[in-house]
């Protein structure tokens, strides 16, 4: 395991006692049928108040590493370009942890099929404002929908992978948004591994996510 898998993995397994409680919790809200409690909004609270703090800024560095080439990107549009601008399309945003990353003066659309990170993905928004938020769109990446072909510089997407419901249909989207390779376009991605089998971490990964690993 490398030096990066290892640093991932010590940053997940910190999470995990606080993981069980919140899945005792879903479990608790399934089976006494306490609708109010939606999953979405109890993900969106634990996300926003404990992974951002004790998991995502842990990951800081490697972000930082990592969304810095969207700073050398290059606009297909030609006004874009004038304004030393670049449009990307963020898949899962959540609460807005990589505003911080992104480029100054650039154009952000986000597709995010959670609403309940809506108010915390705006007043991250009022941190940066260099960051231009085009749309939030409430949707999942498998359509990518008021999004035109060819129509944007960069797609980011951010441990999310693992909860799409089809796999192919988001690539499709991504590759049909994307503006031409010509251009330089990319599509940056964090993503982590299947664990071991009998581990507490590929039992949370069964429960929490939608892809089989």
């Amino acid at each position: 395991m490398t030096k990066e898998d290892t640093f991932l993995s010590d940053a997940v397994c910190s999470t995990i006692l606080p993981s069980v409680i919140g899945l005792v919790v879903v479990i608790f809200v399934y089976r006494n049928g306490r609708r109010t409690f939606a999953p979405e909004r109890l993900f969106a609270w634990f996300y926003s108040n404990y992974i951002v703090k004790n998991v995502v800024e842990m990951l800081a560095p490697q972000k930082q590493i990592l969304f810095s080439k969207l700073s050398e990107q290059k606009s297909h549009s030609p006004q874009l370009r004038k304004e030393n601008s670049i449009r990307i399309l963020e898949i899962g945003p959540g609460p807005g942890t990589n505003f911080e990353f992104f480029p100054k003066n650039c154009k952000l659309v986000c597709y995010d099929p959670n609403s309940y990170f809506k108010t915390a993905l705006f007043q991250r928004l009022k941190q940066f404002p260099d960051v231009h938020l085009e749309r939030l769109v409430n949707s999942g990446a498998e359509s990518l929908v008021d999004t035109e072909d060819e129509s944007v510089d960069a797609v980011v997407s951010a441990f999310v992978l693992c909860s799409v419901q089809n796999l192919d249909a988001v690539f499709k989207e991504i590759n049909r948004v994307l503006a031409p390779v010509r251009n330089n376009t990319k599509h940056e991605f964090i993503h982590y591994y299947a664990w071991f089998r009998s581990t507490w971490q590929k039992f949370r990964q069964k429960i929490f996510c939608s892809r089989k690993f």
